[in-house]
Formats: structure tokens, C-alpha cells, sequence
């Protein structure tokens, strides 16, 4: 091997070890190794892209490699950019020219049952399953068939209705035979009542008798429990050692089972236990020697618990040893700005009180937010654009979105300048640009859902919106009227948000779109957290006009303030006619 292509190699290690920790980073290594390896190291850049929610850029350098390499995985990547844009005809057409080019396979069968239920075409999508039975298609390389289908569903609350019953069965048959045995299984279990029920009593009586099981199995079991909400079965399989019959070849499955332990404990508002989870988790990783695999996973454990330094310091120690110093240089510099100053941080709390939590929606635009003044807000991401629509200024910022913090951080620095306090995803802080005052969040994997999931301080619940961790803050602070205002959940419109947005923001809304599950989860997001405040005596309330957040009890927003709503306006038209 001549040190070129040693180096080439180097490259796209570095890429794909840095897509844990910082996207930036991994696509310029990526686009380092194009010299090397132009086509792989391409791909590479195209699936960060689309992981960030960024179909446009993926689909025009896809186009460009296969019209030179004609790489079946570039056309794999590009039909997927292209249906998550809900660019179905164009989808259909790259479909069309792989199958001629490739022969019809289960990538052709991947794409057109998505397109078909985006559609809501029920027929087509029956008909297409019942022919790939008939007639067994070649499987595409890293193809998995229904996978989509299986991310949607996972998190509704009722699997079994989400498609017509007459499409279930072919489902489960069609999976069985194009897709990995987890998909399968799973698939099987979520939507054929029959089988959830053998499986969810095989799996109780492996528990109950305490068998031998693998860290493998253990967290198919808490996988399995998770989607049928299943909690008490989920708790007795928690309460064992954690990391039991641990086989140092498969630390993935370690991983797996510890997440999940850890996301459950912390959505019983468990915090410190789920820290020992990952400390634990983390020890056992260096005496195994998987610190490579450490520093793989290295996004998902910072997404979750980000302040914890005893958490932070064998991530540290990890990257020292494998001699990643510029990983090790991140790690130390985010241990001496947040775990060692805000772990414990907590603004002033309220003793009860009021808030408005302010959505990006385009309804925001039809309100007279100048009524506001004098009441204590929350925007959320981009949101102090709407002082331009007469909102006063906030009190606190939260940010949750990494693509919106990665574009526009100049923009939200400023901001931050402007509030009494800004709190700030990891998943935005890791990755990005640093904000030394602002306090970090961590979440869960779990979302609020599944269930109503108890929060604690900078460890909290995700819920398909920003607005559902600002909720959270809000109630952490002390607030006990907690009222919403632009969440309209309705993307079908020209713009996405009161500030514009347009088909860029459309294309990482795949979720909210026809098909999509988008707009009820949230709505059972918002119910589940609202019975997660109720002993504490907090409530939740929507004040916008229209949209389609029903979960929360509706008020008027103009009549919500009273008699200083007269005022404010009275004053206010005073203001324009001077």
C-alpha cells in the first residue's frame, strides 16, 4: 500500500470518526479523502448531508456521481434524499433508471412502497407487496426494504391502526423475507396483534425464570417492552445487573442495552442513576479495550447526559488514549465550561406564575403579540425574529435545532445577548460553535410520545418540537400557566415558519407531511406532558387561533389578557397615529 493511498484511508477514518462528534469536521476529512477515493469519500459527504436534513445539496451531488460512476449506493442514497424532499415523481424517475440500468430489486420495492403510502394510495402500496410475495426480488446491497415504515411507527400509540388491517398482514410477510431479522421481528410485533402477544409472553417468562441472557437479547426485550409501552415488564428487567454475560467482541450490544437503561431511568427522573449506567458502561469499555468504539458513539452520549464530569472525563481519557488530541482538546474545553459551572446551575425559580411559550409558526403573524409586554416569554430557536412583529423582548431563548444553531449562529449569538437567560441543546453545543454563558440540555432517547416521562433539571424529554423542551424549562423554573402560541403542526402552506422558510425547511419536515406521524405525535406529546406536570399543579394551555394542536385545552389569547389587552391595544394605537 503506497502512502497516497494510506493516506486516503487515513481520510475517511477521520471522516467517519468525526461524524460522531462534530459533521463539520467529518465532511471536510470526507471531502480531504476525494482525492483518494472521489467516489466513496462522496457518498460519505452525501449521507451527512442528508442526516442533517440537507436533500437539496445531497441530491445535486448524487446526480453528478452517477452520471460518472454509475455507483448503485449513490442511486440508493439519492432515491432516499429524494422521496424525504417528497420529490415523488423525480423519485419515481430515478427509479426507473436504476431498474434499467440494475434490474428491479428490493431498492425498487423500497421506494415505491414509501411513495405509495406518502400518497395515501393503499391500493398500489397492497398490490406492490402482494406482488414482491409472488415473485421474490433480488436483494439490494444495504437495502433494507420497510425499514421506513418501521421509523414511523415505532413511537405511535397504536401501531396496529396506523395502515388499513388488510395491509398489516402483507407487511409482516414482506419484511420477513427483504429485511434484516430486527426489522422484521419488529414490524411483526407492532402490527400483528397476535404475534406481539406471543412474543410480549415468551419474553416475560425468560424474565420472570431469570435465564442467561446476552446483552444482545436483553436489549431486543427492552426494545420490544419500549414500543409496547410495556412498563412494569421494562422495570423488572432493568432492576438486574447492567452489564452481565458481557462479551468484550460485542460492545454494541453493550451500548444498546445501556442507552436504553439509562434513557429509562432518566425518563423516571433517575438522573444520577442513568449517569452511573454510562460511567459504568464507559469503565467496562477501557478494560475491554473498545475506546475506538467509545469515541463512535460519542454524539449519542453527549446528546444525552452532556454535564455530567464524570461522564466527560473517560470520554477524555478515551480520546487520549487512541491519541485523538483535537477530540481530547473539545473534551476538555466542554468540561471546564459546562460540567463544571452549570451542572448545578439553576436561574431564579418563580413561585407559581405564568408564561408564554412562542412557537415559529406562520399564524404567529396574525397576532397582536404587543400585548405581551409585561409577561415573562420563551422563544425558541429563531424566534426573536418576531420583535419584528411587535413581540416584546423575551426573557429566555432555547435552541434544539443543530441544523438552524450550524446556519445561523451569528444570528442566535446576538441573540442570546438580548435575554436573561439562553439553554441550549448539546446537540447544537457539541457540534457547533461554543456560547459560554448559555446552559446546556441533555435529553433522553426516549420522546415524550411514548409516555408521560418525568424531566429533571438539564435532563429532558424530546417531543418532534423545541417548544416541547421550552415546556419543560418553564415548569423546572416554577411556572404554573404555561400557554402556547404558534405550533400550528401545518407545513402544507408556501412558507414553514412566520420568518419564511420554504422548500428548504419542507424537506426536513418529512414527519409532518401526508403519511407522515408527525403532527400526532406531538399532539400526544403535549397530553403526555401535561400529565406529567399535573401533581405538581402546572398546566398547559394553547392560545393560538387555528392549527392543529388539539392534545391541550384552546383559549382565546386576546381575552386570556384581560383587561390589560384594552389597554395595551388602546396604547398602542395611540403610538401609531403619534
Amino acid at each position: 500500500m503506497g502512502p497516497s493511498q494510506s493516506q486516503g484511508i487515513a481520510y475517511v477514518t477521520l471522516a467517519a470518526l468525526f461524524s460522531a462528534v462534530n459533521h463539520v469536521k467529518a465532511a471536510s476529512f470526507a471531502r480531504k479523502a476525494r482525492r483518494f477515493y472521489p467516489l466513496q469519500a462522496v457518498e460519505r459527504i452525501c449521507q451527512l448531508l442528508i442526516q442533517n436534513g440537507r436533500q437539496s445539496a445531497s441530491i445535486w451531488w448524487l446526480r453528478r456521481l452517477i452520471d460518472k460512476y454509475d455507483s448503485p449506493t449513490s442511486y440508493t442514497l439519492l432515491i432516499e434524499a429524494l422521496i424525504e424532499s417528497s420529490r415523488f415523481d423525480e423519485a419515481e424517475g430515478v427509479v426507473g433508471e436504476y431498474v434499467e440500468r440494475f434490474g428491479k430489486d428490493s431498492l425498487w420495492l423500497r421506494a415505491q412502497t414509501e411513495i405509495a403510502h406518502r400518497r395515501n394510495d393503499y391500493a398500489v402500496l397492497a398490490d406492490l407487496l402482494s406482488a414482491s410475495l409472488k415473485v421474490r426480488l433480488p436483494r439490494a446491497k444495504g437495502v433494507s426494504s420497510l425499514r421506513w415504515l418501521y421509523r414511523i411507527i415505532q413511537v405511535h400509540d397504536r401501531p396496529e391502526t396506523f395502515l388499513p388491517p388488510e395491509i398489516n398482514d402483507l407487511v409482516v410477510r414482506v419484511s420477513a423475507i427483504y429485511d434484516g431479522r430486527v426489522v422484521a421481528r419488529s414490524l411483526a410485533n407492532l402490527l400483528d396483534a397476535r404475534a406481539g402477544e406471543v412474543t410480549h409472553s415468551e419474553y416475560l417468562e425468560l424474565i420472570e425464570t431469570g435465564g442467561d441472557l446476552d446483552l444482545g437479547t436483553r436489549a431486543e426485550i427492552a426494545r420490544f417492552f419500549l414500543q409496547r409501552r410495556s412498563w412494569e415488564p421494562l422495570e423488572k428487567l432493568m432492576a438486574g445487573a447492567t452489564f452481565e454475560n458481557f462479551d468484550p467482541t460485542k460492545p454494541s450490544a453493550a451500548w444498546t442495552f445501556a442507552r436504553f437503561k439509562a434513557d429509562f431511568l432518566m425518563g423516571r427522573g433517575r438522573k444520577h442513576e442513568a449517569e452511573g449506567v454510562i460511567v459504568e458502561f464507559l469503565n467496562l469499555m477501557k478494560d475491554s479495550g473498545n475506546d475506538q468504539y467509545v469515541l463512535s458513539i460519542l454524539d449519542s452520549i453527549m446528546l444525552r447526559l452532556p454535564t455530567c464530569e464524570d461522564i466527560v472525563v473517560r470520554l477524555e481519557a478515551a480520546a487520549r488514549r487512541l491519541e485523538h488530541s483535537g477530540v481530547a482538546r473539545a473534551l476538555a474545553d466542554w468540561r471546564t465550561l459546562y460540567c463544571l459551572e452549570f451542572d448545578n446551575s439553576m436561574p431564579p425559580a418563580v413561585e407559581g406564575g405564568r408564561c408564554f411559550i412562542v412557537g415559529n409558526a406562520p399564524s404567529l403573524a396574525t397576532l397582536p403579540l404587543h400585548l405581551l409586554e409585561g409577561e415573562t416569554l420563551f422563544c425558541v430557536n429563531r424566534g426573536l425574529r418576531s420583535m419584528e412583529l411587535g413581540l416584546p423582548c423575551p426573557d429566555y431563548l432555547v435552541i434544539g435545532d443543530a441544523l438552524v444553531y450550524k446556519s445561523h449562529w451569528q444570528e442566535l449569538y446576538a441573540d442570546t445577548r438580548l435575554v436573561k437567560q439562553a439553554f441550549i441543546g448539546s446537540n447544537c453545543l457539541w457540534r457547533g460553535k461554543v456560547i459560554d454563558d448559555a446552559i446546556p440540555y441533555g435529553s433522553s432517547g426516549l420522546k415524550l410520545s411514548l409516555a408521560p416521562f418525568a424531566h429533571g433539571r438539564w435532563t429532558l424529554n424530546r417531543g418532534e418540537t423545541v417548544v416541547i423542551v421550552a415546556a419543560q424549562i418553564a415548569h423546572l423554573l416554577g411556572y404554573k400557566e404555561i400557554y402556547i402560541i404558534g405550533v400550528d403542526l401545518d407545513y402544507d402552506g408556501p412558507t414553514t415558519h412566520f420568518y419564511g422558510g420554504g422548500a428548504k425547511e419542507r424537506e426536513r419536515l418529512a414527519n409532518f407531511r401526508p403519511g407522515g406521524t408527525g403532527a400526532e405525535a406531538v399532539n400526544v406529546a403535549f397530553a403526555n406532558l401535561q400529565e406529567a406536570i399535573h401533581a405538581s399543579g402546572a398546566r398547559l394551555f394553547n392560545a393560538s387561533p387555528s392549527g392543529k394542536l388539539e392534545s391541550l385545552p384552546r383559549v382565546n389569547f386576546e381575552e386570556l389578557l384581560g383587561e390589560r389587552s384594552y389597554e395595551a391595544t388602546s396604547q398602542h394605537g395611540s403610538e401609531e397615529m403619534g
